[in-house]
């Protein structure tokens, strides 16, 4: 479409210079610009496309759209087109809906708004459409549905250019109705406007985003313009179904003009409904519209859900639908996942789980659940960081009036620190405690997450059900829905090469998981007897056909096995080699798959990198990566055997423990990428030498394709010997001018964290704040960002990705008591390198504070071990290190050199185990002071935290 008819009678858009272009399509992150897009500055909430306006046109787009009065700071060559727009986000949905050719208006199209409710109806409605024998889209926060046929989710509501997009595949799909859940962001945000609304849905109002709109009555304006006439500033939706069971529902419906269906359980609504029964895995309803009536059951509880229920069932009449089997599609939906879901783990005591995040929804499924309970009720609860402080106390209050027992942890920080977050909760927790039920109450206990959930696990009893809400993605978490590609028997033993010994009793029978472990093995997985250094897996065959293995490959099998196998139909098969075969099966697997595989390994950081890098991509879709540092020949088959079709990024962790390992992982999981962290002093017990180090983690570089791409650091002194392994192009970060994405500007807050300002090397820039301390975090976030550049993510995408990065556990883990007393529990493993961050990072975050260092040994340093723990000792002084605890014969060295540079005798103290220092340590420790406990994973310093954290 040419640009002049693109923006032919559209408001607040001007020609400003420039051709008249051919427009393929519609951007507005630079790194996704394809030749011939338009691209549509946006100013964003962390950035402004105003500043990749230069990007943009260098990768090929045909016109830029800036705001009125913004510069173009460099000359546009002549054929591309310049557009001045009154507001860019107003613009860009304008224009995407005329290049898509107004898809809403070929479709029905629902928009579902309110606090709480809007996922659950518009799964009904779709589900009601079904039934009615109509094909139908869903637009929301759990999935994007385009004729059953799943989509990645970015938002709830995406933005103006991807909605119009994914509208357009419905249409082409033969799509008849579309329910959308549309926030108060997408309304504010202009990412709805040019959509036709069939009909507009108000399920309720209560407080949540107070972060974004400040007041209550901004939050209702800001849905109401859903409903009001375009001549009104709103987006003219044909109908309106209104909740007149809420009071903003009933000043809606007051003021509104046109089609007006209410609905609610009391008798001035027009559809009503009522709860005749409610159980746990079900409950009968009644509704009633007019003359007509009926009653049915359903998975889905709680009066929260019969407005639910009563909210799709007026979209569908007011869409001129079958009521009767709208109900029908409705009741029979299984509920959606996260929304007040049933857990059978064959507990005697019920469990449910919902994400509701607000006041008001946290009230409706106590209440809910209160009304089914037979015992007591426990709720395990948390509210988000960098979200409405307001509702926080709020929240607190509430579970304490309306629960037994509330256990306060952690959900989704973000940025903030999770005990301040817990202490706001507590603020109003705290209030209801006072002044409530006390003869009644029992202590309630807070916490953060392994320690606050454990709290609530133990003070179960049978058949009260304890309830967990909670309020991240539903479903995103690490290991939810990782599952390999489904293979059969047959398939399996091809790829293993191995020698079938008992077919079981389906050989066409697909297993999609696999298991090395019998204490977690699940029944219908794959079995693989691995031989370890103390135990033999084979020795506890007969344990993983009694769990349900529904196949076993082994290296020998005894008559007994093959009986027992053949009894409960598992096949088993032989190899030479069980670690050699689950190698193979992950390389099988890796070549059936269409992601991209990031590999990254060095002396440090590998773990923290990786985590970046994971969060990073999930920005653009499902990212499968280890859990912990499995970064060994177990560990990396085992993280691409969860890869399934949907994965889009394989991350994986990469360690060696001599020359070849890389290279032999590379093999089977053939990265696209390689990053290599740092080369340092880890290790050295298998290299001897660092330069042996760097040609180990080299293989790494010299298995990726041609087009494949290798990102370096910049600071390292082994990046130039690095470079030239590399077969492909290759990405410097660091913090000096060599580096195309680097920091600047470093500083860190008083929780240590660093912030800077990131410089991509397409010219993107913008400020981060971490999520953890440690100045050496920068270079792990920057080596996650160099990734995500290389792959397209947005510079808003890659800053968002490394602020909400969750990290595995023991890496720079902040603890503080309530004694104001922090604990940087980074007890997983340690070298010279990684001591000298840590340490450096003690000294930032104390800052005046007493700082304590408790350091174990180094392992595996080889020849240099004594030189290494005698630097660590000197480096505790001069990152000022108060006190000195060390652990371990080598760590003696520590603490000799500690004393030669000048700490006194009295504040070093040398032990060989870890009861004696949290001995000593609770014997000197104060309140305000920090403390550091950081060694080799040998030791099992983590003990140390537990015992004084």
């Amino acid at each position: 479409m040419r640009l002049s008819a693109l923006l032919e009678g559209l408001e607040g858009l001007r020609f400003s210079g420039g051709g008249d272009p051919e427009v393929r399509g519609i951007a507005y992150h630079s790194a996704r610009v394809k030749p011939g897009d338009l691209f549509v500055a946006v100013p964003g909430f962390r950035t402004d496309g105003h500043l990749y306006l230069r990007e943009a046109v260098d990768r090929g787009a045909a016109g830029l759209v800036v705001e009125e009065g913004r510069e173009v700071p460099f000359p546009l060559p002549p054929e591309r087109a310049l557009v001045r727009a009154v507001d860019t986000r107003l613009a860009m949905a304008l224009l995407s809906d005329r290049f898509w050719g107004h898809p809403s208006g070929k479709l029905a199209l629902v928009g579902v708004t309110g606090t709480n409710g809007k996922t659950t109806t518009t799964h009904l409605v779709e589900a009601a459409a079904s039934r009615c024998g109509m094909r139908s889209g869903l637009i929301g926060t759990v999935t994007y549905r385009v004729a059953g046929r799943e989509l990645p989710v970015d938002r709830t509501t995406p933005e103006s250019a991807d909605l119009q997009r994914i509208l357009s595949e419905m249409v082409d799909a033969g799509c008849g109705v579309v329910a959308m859940e549309v926030s108060s962001h997408a309304l504010a945000l202009r990412r709805v406007d040019g959509c036709e609304f069939r009909v507009a849905v108000f399920t309720n109002l209560s407080q949540d985003h107070l972060d974004f709109h400040h007041r209550m009555e901004d939050y209702y304006r800001t849905k109401e313009r859903l409903f009001l006439s375009r001549r009104e500033g709103g987006l003219g939706a044909k109908a309106a179904a209104v909740n007149v069971d809420d009071a903003y529902g009933r000043r809606l419906a007051a003021g509104l003009e046109g089609e007006v269906l209410t609905f609610g359980t009391g008798e001035d609504a027009l559809l009503r409904g009522r709860l005749l029964e409610a159980g746990l895995k079900s409950s009968r309803v009644l509704v009633s519209y007019g003359d007509w009536e009926a009653e049915g059951e359903t998975a889905l509880t709680g009066t929260f859900n019969l407005h639910n229920i009563l909210a799709a069932l007026a979209a569908c009449i007011l869409l001129g639908l079958d009521s009767s089997t709208s109900l029908e599609g409705i009741l029979s939906h299984p509920g959606v996942p996260g929304r007040f879901q049933a857990v059978e783990e064959g507990q005697d005591f019920a469990v449910l789980v919902d994400y509701a995040h607000t006041p008001d929804s946290l009230r409706r499924v106590l209440e809910a659940a209160r009304s089914i309970s037979h015992g007591r009720l426990i709720v395990v609860f948390g509210c988000g960081g960098d979200r409405d402080r307001g509702k926080r106390p709020l929240m607190g209050e509430i579970a304490v009036r309306l629960a037994d027992l509330a256990v306060i942890t952690s959900d989704n920080p973000r940025s903030e620190d999770p005990l301040a977050i817990i202490e706001e909760i507590e603020e109003g927790a705290r209030r209801a405690g006072e002044g409530g039920r006390r003869r009644s109450r029992e202590r309630g206990y807070s916490g953060h997450s392994r320690e606050g959930a454990r709290a609530g696990a133990d003070l179960r009893r049978p058949r009260g059900p304890l309830r967990r809400r909670g309020g991240s993605k539903e479903g995103h978490t690490e290991e939810d829905g990782k599952r390999m590609i489904p293979v059969t028997v047959e398939e399996i033993a091809k790829a293993v090469r191995a020698e079938v010994l008992c077919r079981g009793d389906g050989r066409s029978r697909r297993i999609s998981r696999v298991s090395t472990d019998t204490r977690t093995l699940r029944k219908g997985e794959l079995f693989f007897a691995l031989r370890g250094e103390r135990h033999d897996a084979h020795d506890f065959l007969h344990q993983a056909l009694e769990k349900g293995a529904a196949a076993l490959v082994v290296s020998r099998a005894d008559p007994g096995i093959l009986r027992s196998a053949e009894a409960v139909g598992a096949a088993v098969l032989r190899v030479r080699n069980t670690l050699s075969a689950l190698a193979r099966l992950a390389g099988s697997q890796r070549g059936m798959l269409g992601c991209v595989v990031v590999g990254i390994t060095g002396s440090t950081g590998k773990t923290i990198t990786k985590d970046f890098t994971a969060s990073v991509l999930a920005r653009a879709g499902e990212v499968v990566s280890p859990t912990g540092s499995y970064n060994n020949e177990i560990g990396v088959p085992l993280t691409i055997l969860r890869a399934g079709p949907k994965t889009r990024f394989l991350v994986l962790e990469m360690g060696a423990r001599g020359r070849g390992h890389i290279r032999e992982l590379c093999a089977f999981s053939r990265p696209r990428i390689g990053v290599v962290t740092n080369i340092g002093y880890a290790h050295l017990r298998w290299f001897r030498t660092r330069e042996r180090l760097a040609e180990s983690k080299g293989e790494l570089l010299q298995a990726l394709p041609p087009d494949g791409t290798a990102v370096l650091n910049a600071d390292d002194e082994f990046a130039p010997f690095l470079r030239k392994l590399a077969p492909c192009a290759v990405v410097r970060f660091g913090t000096g001018k060599g580096a195309e994405v680097r920091a600047e500007r470093i500083s860190v807050d008083d929780r240590g964290r660093a912030e800077f300002l990131l410089r991509l090397k397409g010219g993107g820039k913008c400020e981060v704040r971490l999520p953890l301390p440690g100045r050496h975090n920068v270079e792990n976030a920057l080596a996650a960002a160099a990734v995500g550049e290389i792959l397209g993510i947005s510079v808003e995408g890659i800053v968002e990705g490394l602020q909400e990065a969750k990290v595995t556990g023991w890496r720079m883990e902040m603890i503080t008591r309530p004694d104001q007393i922090t604990i940087i529990n980074d007890a997983y493993n340690a070298n010279p390198v990684s001591m000298r961050s840590a340490l450096m990072a003690l000294g930032d975050l104390a800052k005046g504070k007493r700082a304590i260092a408790v350091l174990g040994d180094m392992a595996e340093l080889g020849p240099v071990s004594d030189r290494a723990h005698l630097e660590v000792g000197r480096m505790a002084v001069e990152y000022g290190a108060d006190i000195l605890i060390t652990v371990g014969r080598k760590a003696r060295k520590i603490a000799q050199a500690a004393r030669e540079k000048g700490l006194p005798r009295g504040s070093v103290f040398s032990v060989e185990r870890v009861d004696r220092a949290a001995e000593i340590l609770r014997a000197i420790i104060e309140p305000g002071d920090v403390v550091l406990i950081k060694g080799s994973r040998f030791l099992g310093l983590e003990r140390l935290v537990d015992l004084v954290a």
